[in-house]
């Protein structure tokens, strides 16, 4: 099945004990409820490396970056950015030194980074790694 969007989740220690299994469980709920359970792929993925902004949520192809997601937000994930195609402004990662909307890169805090074990964050499923996800790497190309 060729899915037109994709739900990445942070499956990493910080954002499992800050509910993101819950969020993960309601993001399929709410997709199936509102009639895209088959147009979205929700998966969870390794660590972001963010943990102090967790849970995060990343919607590709869109490169949405959410942060601090709680499981009501998947309601809204859901209606606005993958049906109605709009982000969802008060849950993407801000940085008050800039006005435009950040992608992960341009984010200070990996600017120094050079992601090697975690490179790999939405491609490989965590749990099986000869599962190869077709997705765009999260953060470096």
């Amino acid at each position: 099945m060729a899915y037109k969007q994709f739900i990445l989740v942070c499956g990493g220690t910080g954002c499992e004990s800050s509910k993101a299994d819950d969020i993960f469980r309601e993001l399929h709920a709410q997709a199936d409820a509102q009639g895209v359970g088959d147009e979205v792929q929700i998966v969870k993925t390794g660590c972001f490396g963010f943990c102090e902004k967790g849970p995060i949520v990343k919607v590709l192809p869109a490169e949405s970056f959410y942060v601090e997601v709680k499981p009501g937000d998947a309601k809204e994930i859901i209606s606005e950015q993958i049906i109605k195609g709009r982000e969802v402004n008060r849950l993407l990662y801000k940085d008050d030194h800039k006005k435009d909307r950040l992608k992960v890169e341009d984010i200070d805090f990996y600017q120094k980074q050079y992601r090697i074990v975690l490179r790999n964050c939405g491609i490989i499923n965590p749990e099986n790694i000869d599962e190869y996800r077709p997705l765009r790497r999260c953060f470096f190309p």
